[in-house]
């Protein structure tokens, strides 16, 4: 073949992995040309090299040596980003998994090349390619509502509408049964000859790090909490009465308040967890084991991570409630007393921690294995669960709305009665809560709100790849980004409205102070300390989760054209959102205790200081939120992409057609295979003629 009808070319191309002894050959001296309107099938068993071949030959991975010259440019020693550039624009993808977006239509996920490389789509042209490949009715359809032809069908469409140099197929039938496969083959062969495309495609011959998040929260959980439970058993000792009640109101209420945080935290981790091994569980239902076993598989894992991190932690927790009786005493809030507690109070805490794992892994265990049993790729697997926003649960709205009637109601009492009584503390204990109670129903109803911000948003993120995906993304994931959403906006919620009651107080207390109000303001300001440790702790974990879960659909976007400072990018973007209404939902939230108590306490609905406080807070939510944010798509962005290497059999050379019908008699394309395969590669590739 004349080199300068090829639109890609390969000189002894190889490709090696590991070293020494232990390496590998994926690919040795390969060499090949595929010149312009040609349909090439590089075939051979699994195993043969095949998709390395594709690899190196569309830039997704470097080669150990040889060349590589694309529409007459190499880009043997290119850079990630710029082959990344030469992909999106020169090259059209196909891929046996599809690589949709799930949250996008089929219009969208048509554009989604055009608009990561910076242009606005033609929708014309976008509905033409529809048409073309007779989806034309389903434009506005997501990849969730479509069998697997129509969204190969989708794929195709895709890899046609950036007027690619050469589309590669790699394996594009083998998730298809037969007569779509063949559907799908004549219109790969219809783009050759009809529009003049360049086909190669690749076919088969046809003869625990997860649950570090959740030990993590349960470690710190059983810390915190048992900590406090320490200083109720405390109390209970032969020490005076009002050095008991003083430890019995710190334990049983800063200690009460961090119990709700943490098992909250505690669930949502040990469900996001179980949820990352839907195909694992998959696989094991497959092979012969019932929903029940595989149920009774999750709970014991987590059964065992939990116990582990929760033993551990209460050995951290008779050190901190040691320490904290320690600060009581050096501030006087109580006397010199004996430290008692441990010995009930702590396998207490540790059973308490248990059961609530145990209950989240038997509802996350439920969830994964409901249907029938199938091994699918992660991304189709979950295409459900991210094709759009799931309907919240009856019981999440109703006990959403009975905690802000509730806090709404307090904050009621607070002007109307609590706000007359002749003890100024009275408003505090009736307002004091309200804002957290506020916050907690807000973050439930979080998955319903964040989408009706991202439409809000949707105009200052931007029309680029990052921004547009960033709006989509985060609408059609609400369910997910909630577990972020929920600890922005009850830390906003609870550290705004406390400290503002806190400042309002000192500012319109007349007189001498009560007694009590030392521990009454240690009271509050470890409430907001200890909220805003685990909603951190919540707000990383959680993120990171997110990210794990979403490898396969960021490896896709890197598939389709997106550079890693774009998917970066769209990470931080969605990290912003989430920031932005979660803490404006926050400080909504917080008006609930700063609105009654400084109408009790005469200050009206805007307080008289510490106007500035609320900003700071905000700022510091957000850059937290952003930053993690940032840090767990860093990560992701730099990790070696998964890719599709295989053990090779052998190399790749020239097999000459002797008229099979997959073009012309005396015609040659790249095979792929093990020796004893040569003898007859046309008569087993009959199928694709």
């Amino acid at each position: 073949m004349n080199a300068s009808t090829a639109v890609l070319e390969v000189h002894d191309l190889a490709r090696t992995y590991g070293e020494g002894t232990g390496s590998v050959a994926a690919l040795a001296g390969v060499s090949a040309a595929f010149a312009r309107g040609t349909f090439t099938a590089v075939m051979g068993p699994s195993g043969s090299g095949k998709s390395t071949f594709l690899n190196c030959a569309a830039g997704l991975e470097p080669p150990t040596s040889g060349r590589v010259v694309l529409d007459g440019a190499d880009i043997t020693d290119w850079d990630e980003e710029r082959r990344t550039r030469l992909r999106r624009e020169r090259i059209g993808f196909v891929f046996q998994s599809f690589h949709l977006m799930p949250y996008l239509t089929a219009e969208q996920n048509v554009g989604l090349p055009l608009r990561l490389a910076g242009r606005r789509p033609d929708r014309a042209r976008v509905s033409a390619l529809l048409e073309r490949v007779g989806l034309g009715e389903r434009a506005g359809h997501l990849p969730a509502a479509m069998s697997g032809g129509q969204r190969q069908r989708v794929a195709i469409a895709r890899a046609l509408v950036a007027d690619p140099a050469v589309i590669l197929a790699d394996e594009p039938t083998g998730a298809l049964d037969s007569a779509t496969a063949a559907s799908v083959l004549e219109l790969l062969r219809g783009c050759v000859d009809e529009l003049g495309q360049t086909v190669v495609m690749v076919t088969h011959d046809p003869v625990a790090a997860a649950y570090a998040d959740t030990f993590v929260a349960v470690l710190l959980g059983t810390a915190l909490v048992g900590s406090f439970a320490t200083l109720v058993e405390t109390a209970a000792g032969p020490i005076p009465a009002r050095d008991a009640e003083s430890l019995t109101v710190m334990g049983a209420v800063v200690g009460g308040w961090g119990a709700v945080i943490v098992l909250f935290s505690v669930a949502s981790t040990v469900g996001l967890t179980v949820g990352q091994r839907d195909v694992e569980i998959g696989l094991l239902r497959t092979i012969g084991a019932t929903g029940w076993q595989a149920r009774r598989l999750v709970r014991a894992e987590t059964l065992v991570v939990c116990l582990a991190a929760a033993a551990l932690g209460a050995l951290l927790a008779a050190a901190g409630g040691r320490a904290l009786l320690a600060t009581l005493v050096a501030g006087d809030v109580v006397s010199e007393v004996e430290f008692g507690g441990g010995a009930v109070s702590l396998p207490l805490t540790v059973a308490g921690i248990l059961l609530v794992c145990l209950v989240a892994a038997a509802v996350a265990g439920r969830r994964a294995t409901r249907g029938p049993a199938s091994v699918t790729a992660a991304d189709d697997l979950a295409a459900d669960d991210l094709a759009g926003a799931r309907p919240v649960r009856r019981w999440r709205v109703a006990l959403a709305l009975i905690l802000i009637a509730y806090g709404v109601g307090m904050g009621v009492v607070t002007v109307t009665v609590s706000g007359n009584s002749d003890d100024p503390y009275d408003a505090m204990a009736t307002s004091g809560s309200a804002s957290l109670l506020v916050g907690v129903g807000l973050a439930l109803l979080g998955p319903p709100l964040l989408p009706v911000g991202a439409r809000l948003a949707r105009p200052f993120l931007g029309g680029d790849g990052a921004g547009y995906l960033a709006g989509h993304t985060a609408s059609r994931r609400a369910h997910l980004l909630g577990g972020v959403l929920g600890p922005v906006v009850v830390l906003t919620a609870g550290a705004v409205g406390t400290l503002m009651l806190v400042g309002t107080d000192g500012r319109t207390l007349v007189g001498e102070p009560p007694a009590g109000t030392e521990t009454i303001n240690l009271l509050n300001n470890v409430v907001v300390g200890m909220i805003s440790l685990f909603a951190t702790i919540m707000v990383v974990n959680s993120f990171a989760a997110v990210v794990a879960h979403r490898r396969v659909e960021l490896r896709q976007l890197w598939l389709v054209g997106g550079t890693r400072a774009q998917i970066e990018r769209s990470v931080v973007a969605e990290a912003a959102l989430v920031a932005a209404v979660g803490v404006v939902l926050g400080l909504v939230g917080s008006l609930a205790t700063i609105i009654p108590f400084g109408l009790a306490r005469g200050e009206g609905v805007l307080p008289d200081g510490q106007l500035w406080l609320p900003p700071l807070i905000v700022a510091a939510v957000a850059a937290l939120t952003v930053l993690t944010g940032t840090s767990a798509a860093r990560c992701s962005a730099t990790a070696s992409p998964p890719s599709t290497r295989t053990p090779p059999v052998s190399s790749c050379w020239p097999v000459r057609c002797t008229g099979c019908g997959m073009g012309p008699a005396g015609a040659t394309w790249p095979f792929c295979g093990s020796p004893r395969a040569v003898a007859s590669p046309c008569r087993s590739s009959r199928r694709l003629c």
